[in-house]
């Protein structure tokens, strides 16, 4: 099996090639996880197994994973250090930042606003929002994703050397070396 997703749509196939079987599922949402339970339910269906409430096994396993996700938050933001400021000054910390396997990150900085763009899609740009020290919170696009800590790292040289962002676990973008100016 395998889902898919993108904004206002998803998907999932399964496939059984022993009971020559495959089922795809398709709609016109966005982040819901009913199609799970619809690609078991017809496969159980179509293969007489036992009887299963598939909806409300997802309801609780994404419940689950939500309350585990807020209980890690709160537990962050319990250990949040207030009243620091960054390291550097805002403009400092402007640039491209690359990744072997990713699309380059670009963070941008007018006035007091901070913002980071990762790859060319608008709805993966959003605010960076002072969090502590050298740290800060990414909300992309409108939102739905909540916000994503984002930390820069100071380089031996003193300057900002690069960024991760958490996904899960921490993704290092190194900074690209601004290029030369021509006198």
């Amino acid at each position: 099996m395998h889902t898919g997703s993108l904004d206002g749509r998803i998907s999932i196939i399964g496939l059984m090639p022993e009971e020559n079987l495959g089922v795809y599922v398709f709609g016109n949402a966005d982040h819901v996880e009913l199609h799970h339970a619809l690609l078991w339910k017809v496969m159980d269906l179509y293969t007489n197994a036992p009887e299963r409430d598939w909806s409300t096994e997802f309801l609780a396993m994404y419940a689950g994973l939500k309350a585990e996700g807020d209980k890690n938050k709160a537990e962050r933001d319990a250990k949040r250090v207030k009243r620091t400021k960054p390291s550097h000054p805002l403009a400092a910390y402007a640039g491209t930042y690359t990744h072997p396997a990713f699309a380059d990150v670009e963070v941008s900085v007018t006035g007091k606003t901070m913002t980071l763009r990762f790859g060319p899609m608008p709805e993966n740009s959003g605010s960076l929002k002072h969090w502590q020290y050298d740290a800060f919170r990414w909300r992309p696009g409108d939102g739905r994703y909540g916000e994503l800590g984002t930390q820069f790292v100071t380089a031996s040289d003193g300057s900002i050397g690069s960024l991760e962002i958490d996904w899960g676990e921490p993704v290092r973008f190194d900074r690209k070396p601004t290029p030369a100016k021509n006198d």
